[in-house]
C-alpha cells in the first residue's frame, strides 16, 4: 500500500487539507495548541510558511517512495505515517480535553487518521513485526514529529523574516 499511487497521492492530499482547516481557523488554534509552549512567538503567516514546509516534505517523501520503494525510503514512509497518525490523535484528544472541537480535528478525524491507520494495517507484516518493533517506530515518529514541527516554524521563522526584509510595505 505504502509504495502505491495512492499513497503517494492522498496522504499528501490529506495532510494538506487537515493543514488548510488549520490555517484557516489560526486565530481558534493559536490559543489552544500552544499554551504549553509557552507564547504565542509567531504569525499567521510564519503558520502558513512552517505547514507549507511540511506538507512539501510529506509529498516529497510519498512520491520518492512511490517511485523509489527503497527500505530506507520507505521507513522513513511508515515513521511519517505514525507521525500523522499521532498528530490527528492528538487534535481529537485535544478537541476531548478541551470540550470543543479544534482546528484540524474534523480532517483529523475524517481523513488522516482513517487513512494513516489503514495503510499501517496493511502495513502490519513491516511494521507490526513485534511489540518492541512497533514501539520503536512509534517512538521514533514521536520524536521526528517534535524535531519536524520546531524545524518547520524555524524555517517558516526564517521566511517571514526574509519576506519582510526584502519586500518591507507588503509584509
Amino acid at each position: 500500500m505504502m509504495n502505491s499511487l495512492l499513497f503517494a497521492i492522498a496522504l499528501p492530499l490529506f495532510f494538506i487539507i487537515h493543514n488548510i482547516e488549520e490555517c484557516v481557523n489560526f486565530d481558534y488554534t493559536v490559543p489552544t495548541l500552544f499554551r504549553l509552549i509557552g507564547g504565542y512567538f509567531y504569525t499567521r503567516m510564519i503558520f502558513i510558511y512552517a505547514v507549507s514546509i511540511l506538507s512539501l516534505t510529506v509529498l516529497i517523501i510519498s512520491v520518492v517512495n512511490y517511485y523509489v520503494m527503497g527500505e530506507l525510503i520507505h521507513a522513513l514512509a511508515v515513521i511519517m505515517t505514525f507521525s500523522i497518525l499521532i498528530n490527528g490523535l492528538q487534535h481529537v484528544v485535544a478537541s476531548i480535553w478541551e470540550r470543543k472541537m479544534l482546528a484540524g480535528t474534523w480532517s483529523s478525524l475524517l481523513l488522516t487518521v482513517p487513512f494513516c491507520a489503514t495503510v499501517l494495517y496493511q502495513e502490519r507484516d513491516d511494521v507490526l513485526q513485534s511489540v518492541h518493533h512497533t514501539l520503536t517506530f512509534l517512538l521514533i515518529s514521536v520524536i521526528v514529529m517534535i524535531v519536524s514541527i520546531f524545524v518547520s516554524f524555524l524555517m517558516g521563522f526564517g521566511v517571514d523574516w526574509c519576506v519582510r526584509r526584502c519586500h518591507p510595505e507588503g509584509a
